[in-house]
């Protein structure tokens, strides 16, 4: 069951974009979202499945990643 409260009272994108404009200018509120786009991209971090440990690993249901061979057991 789940408990989630929809609030049908939020405005829509474009009366809250209005609102900004009106507050801000059309300017200001253009630069704003740009500049929060390029920022956004820049942030994003991508883990690789490699990169995790073998417990992680098992735990989301992946292989443990081979391990090289130490150099004594090299025969």
């Amino acid at each position: 069951m789940m408990n989630a409260i929809l609030n049908s009272d939020d405005p829509p994108l474009k009366a809250a974009l209005d609102t900004l404009v009106q507050d801000y200018g059309a300017l200001r509120v253009v630069v704003a979202l740009f500049a929060r786009g390029l920022n956004r991209r820049a942030r994003v971090n991508r883990i690789r499945p490699e990169d995790l440990p073998d417990r992680i690993r098992a735990d989301i249901g992946l292989p443990p990643e081979p391990r090289a061979p130490k150099y004594w057991e090299l025969r």
